[in-house]
């Protein structure tokens, strides 16, 4: 009677406990680190450089010349970090000297030492990737040559694309890639080039 009623406790016990009370614990849950965020909201004011590219001045469809040279600058804007996607505003100011290779017809300049001036508006629409910002850009600009006492200018607009790295809390640096058209450019010609620009910022 003592042995049967002894086996029959012994089967009442928990596996556990003949598994000598190591019972199966919970997994701890996951560890959540997190994620550092940037916000791009806010003004920023720099410098640039712009080596210019595929610079061609025409009249009536007739190429006159190729364009050269290299611009330096600076540029101010401001930028509204909505999460994901960053709306921005940005004005530059660029002047150099470029040379033309072949000029004639309407354009009494010479064919090198042409001073420039190149004003731009434009606006932005970038993605936040954290600490890196990749933008299209598309505006207004406005350029002036100076060359053997004879001035010409005319209205444009240019669109592009740029990436902006955030190197320190209020410190960027970037390129941007910029297409440049300028129809009746000094009363009948047209001009047209590209330039990729290095700039370096801060942010306030």
């Amino acid at each position: 009677m003592r042995r049967f009623g002894l086996n029959t406790a012994l089967l009442l016990l928990p596996l556990p406990v003949l598994a000598g009370g190591n019972a199966p614990q919970p997994a701890p849950p996951p560890l959540i680190v997190p994620q550092p965020t940037t916000d791009w909201t806010g003004f920023y004011a720099g410098g640039q450089v712009d080596a210019l590219f595929d610079g061609l001045l025409s009249d009536g469809g007739a190429p006159l010349a190729d364009i050269e040279g290299t611009l330096y600058g600076g540029f101010v804007g401001y930028r509204h970090d909505l999460g994901t996607l960053v709306l921005g505003v940005e004005a530059d100011a660029m002047f150099g000297t470029l040379s033309a290779a072949g000029v004639g017809g309407n354009f009494p300049i010479a064919d090198d030492d042409i001073g420039t001036t190149l004003l731009r508006l434009g606006g932005e629409v970038g993605a936040d990737l954290g600490n890196v910002l990749v933008y299209g850009t598309a505006g207004a600009a406005w350029i002036e040559w100076e060359s053997s006492g004879a001035t010409l200018d005319g209205d444009g607009y240019f669109w592009g694309a740029g990436v902006d790295v955030l190197v320190s809390e209020s410190m960027t640096i970037g390129v941007e890639a910029l297409h440049h058209r300028f129809e009746g450019f000094g009363g009948t010609g047209e001009l047209e080039f590209g330039t990729i620009g290095l700039n370096v910022a801060f942010r306030f």
